[in-house]
């Protein structure tokens, strides 16, 4: 299962994994949402026509058109998934989802029992990221801003009086600094853990999210923020990660965690998985929704990885 977008590396592990002959039944996941500049749509209709390439005749497709920052939209989806494929394994590639439905397949996991078949999470890495993308909040392109329970995204549960005080923040970060302090706006940070990620094999996107989260990141280290931990890590590192982000979920005297998943994909699905296993407390997400995509978002395709979901 993956998600169709404009990003080049959205096919990458179906080609790796068809011409293994290891896929069976392909699900895409295609997002409506707003593209500029309108070209860049056509580079969605080219890569759906890509997906459409790997159906043979061994081999089955379908397409579901999801809200795009709705968690239950996403988990739905996968709850169907788990039963109608309860005898095989799965693969979730969460490279073009959004980051919200990345939290939605941490959920979905944590909810699996141990008997049933294993879940594989891959993830490509893109080469670079779009300079342009971080300073989106600076022309009011977010729609809204998200704060609701793992589990809710009804409107019913968003942003309730009173759930923004005195909680415990887990900010992870990616090449949108100007999205992360939105996401970040009105709520009263108990402690933080500020996560960064580096890749050993490809130093671009590490570089770019350092200099976008450059204001937060130098709040943090001059202690300005009150007690923060700030913890630079290794994309493919996911078991520190685990133990950073469990260890701190323990050591909480919140009722509320928050989660700011923007990061990379792979590593917010671990993170949340952290959280979700330690049940201590509410887990909470901030999440800023745009109100369009900036074309191109991230350039060429890096380091394909398969991680087994535990």
């Amino acid at each position: 299962m993956g998600a169709s977008s404009f990003e080049p590396r959205c096919t990458n592990s179906l080609e790796v994994l068809c011409a293994a002959g290891l896929v069976q039944h392909i699900l895409v996941v295609n997002y409506e949402t707003r593209i500029i500049p309108m070209y860049g749509r056509d580079e969605v209709a080219h890569k759906r026509a890509e997906f459409q390439g790997f159906s043979v005749r061994q081999r089955s497709i379908d397409y579901r058109s999801i809200h795009a920052h709705r968690i239950a939209a996403l988990h739905g989806e996968l709850l169907r998934i788990g039963r109608k494929f309860s005898n095989c394994p799965i693969i979730i590639d969460v490279s073009c989802l959004t980051k919200v439905h990345a939290i939605a397949v941490a959920e979905w996991l944590s909810e699996r029992e141990q008997s049933d078949p294993p879940v594989f999470v891959c993830y490509s890495s893109p080469e670079s990221y779009s300079w342009d993308v971080g300073n989106s909040v600076l022309r009011g392109e977010f729609r809204e801003l998200v704060f609701c329970p793992i589990g809710g995204m009804n409107e019913d549960d968003r942003d309730p009086v009173g759930m923004r005080s005195m909680v415990d923040v887990i900010a992870l970060l990616g090449h949108e600094g100007g999205r992360a302090l939105y996401a970040m706006s009105g709520i009263d940070v108990e402690r933080g853990l500020c996560v960064l990620f580096d890749d050993p094999l490809n130093e671009t996107p590490g570089s770019v999210a350092r200099v976008e989260n450059s204001t937060l990141i130098g709040r943090i280290l001059k202690n300005k923020l009150g007690d923060w931990s700030y913890f630079p890590t290794v994309n493919g590192d996911l078991s520190d990660l685990h133990t950073r982000v469990s260890r701190f979920v323990l050591n909480s005297a919140s009722n509320r965690q928050v989660i700011i998943p923007l990061g990379p994909k792979v590593a917010i699905v671990q993170s949340a998985l952290a959280a979700l296993s330690v049940g201590h407390g509410d887990i909470w997400v901030s999440y800023p929704v745009p109100n369009s995509y900036v074309w191109p978002y991230s350039y060429g395709v890096g380091q394909l990885r398969f991680f087994e979901a535990v």
